[in-house]
């Protein structure tokens, strides 16, 4: 079941889109660790190939629009 959660998941992201976390974190001076974690929990739409997590931009600035401004750390609000 979870397989088939994991596939759907991946589908409804676009493959030429996908960049490593990492990636995206460092482009959106965001913590990896908060995105890897947001991934892991399905706060995000995200996949995982072997040990690296992916997502689109797409994904990231749509969390960012709706995320609450009071639960992000003062030194990293915008």
């Amino acid at each position: 079941m979870a397989d088939q959660e994991h596939k759907e998941e991946q589908e409804s992201l676009p493959a030429a889109d996908l960049r490593p976390l990492k990636e995206l974190a460092k482009d959106f001076s965001l913590s990896y660790n908060s995105l890897r974690q947001y991934a892991y929990t399905g706060r995000i739409k995200a996949v995982k190939f072997g040990n690296q997590w992916a997502s689109t931009r797409k994904v990231i600035e749509e969390y960012l629009a709706t995320r609450d401004a009071n639960s992000v750390p003062k030194k990293y609000r915008r």
